[in-house]
């Protein structure tokens, strides 16, 4: 089409939420209207009101920050979380959205991605950082995607928040397919000794409310 209709369009959908604009970049990206929409989605599949018993009891055993994230390209969105009774609490908040790559879920949800699918929506080798430890190229990133194949879950480390640390796995729907992605978040201090017990306990939680998906 034109660009004046493009543009036309386009600024009808930001006047309705359905899309914004960065203030830098000048780039188009989906509006919280869209947001809304998406979880809208998840209530109407029950994914959040069946996961929510399962997240509650994961944080209560772990006493951490546990979420649930869905994929939006390359950014991830916490659609639920479920925060511990702590003084200090670490992790995201409902309604966050960043980068896939800098987060636990978003690893393991880009890792159920093919390479090919992994190259086309990172088309640059340069990638977008948070912090000095976020992976920085996309040939780290199809390395570090490999390891989350090999292990079954996904970890970060400081990469998207100093002194914050995550475990992360995917849920999947009746048809097997990853819907979601689950993360245990708290201070690398707490989750860097046991890894694998939080990676058990949240591929079980995962398993758990993918049964309820069936």
């Amino acid at each position: 089409m034109a660009p004046s209709t493009a543009h036309r369009l386009l600024t009808t959908l930001v006047r309705h939420g359905f899309v914004t604009r960065d203030s830098e970049s000048r780039a188009y990206r989906a509006g919280p209207t869209l947001v809304e929409l998406g979880l809208a989605v998840l209530e109407r599949d029950g994914i959040r009101d069946r996961a929510r018993p399962v997240i509650e009891g994961l944080r209560d055993r772990l006493e951490e920050t546990v979420s649930i994230a869905i994929l939006d390209g390359v950014e991830v969105i916490v659609v639920d979380a479920a925060l511990p009774n702590r003084l200090v609490v670490v992790g995201p908040r409902a309604g966050q959205r960043s980068q896939a790559h800098w987060n636990a879920s978003g690893k393991a949800l880009l890792a159920e991605l093919d390479d090919v699918e992994v190259r086309r929506r990172y088309p640059k080798e340069r990638l977008p950082t948070a912090t000095a430890r976020s992976i920085s190229t996309r040939t780290a990133l199809l390395e570090e995607i490999g390891r989350v194949r090999a292990a079954g879950f996904a970890t970060q480390f400081e990469e998207i928040e100093a002194d914050a640390g995550a475990v992360g796995a995917v849920i999947r729907n009746a048809d097997g397919r990853a819907v979601a992605g689950l993360a245990v978040t708290c201070l690398v201090s707490r989750i860097a000794p046991r890894v694998e017990q939080v990676a058990a306990e949240a591929r079980r939680a995962c398993a758990e409310i993918s049964a309820r998906l069936a």
